[in-house]
């Protein structure tokens, strides 16, 4: 289990990034002696090893009132959110992604399904931001 020790949503949340991308000290008997090797949450080399699960947790109507959600998510949930890499904000058409700490104007669009190509504004913003942020490599290249 992790412990979490600080009052701040913010240091829980990176401290918590950092055990994923750093890796976590494990200390265990081998023989006589005591060893320290680290252990990772993810395989970053091999995104197929991982284990992907998406969650649609709650539906909020309304264009800006998703970040206004979560801001009050942030506050009364606030261990929901030491694991958070990102948020996504979508009325099912559009959608915008930020962090934890993006205020509304740092929410952004995804442009591009293929990580090259500009996508068509006749693609629905959600289409494009899932199916070009979401691929596995792609997500552990964001986290």
């Amino acid at each position: 289990m992790i412990a979490f020790n600080s009052p701040s949503l913010e240091e829980n949340n990176k401290y918590f990034h950092d055990l994923m991308v750093k890796g976590i000290d494990v200390s265990f008997k081998e023989g006589d002696a005591i060893r320290t090797k680290k252990a990772y949450i993810i395989d970053f080399d091999n995104p197929d090893k991982n284990e992907f699960l998406a969650v649609n947790q709650f539906v909020v109507a309304g264009n800006e009132e998703a970040y206004n959600q979560i801001q009050t998510y942030k506050k009364d949930v606030q261990n929901l959110f030491n694991y958070n890499a990102f948020c996504v904000l979508s009325d099912g058409i559009n959608a915008k992604v930020g962090t934890i700490t993006s205020n509304i104007e740092r929410y952004m669009n995804w442009r591009t399904v293929d990580g090259e190509n500009i996508a068509p504004l006749t693609m629905p913003q959600y289409d494009v931001l899932f199916s070009g942020m979401f691929p596995k490599q792609r997500i552990l290249d964001i986290i």
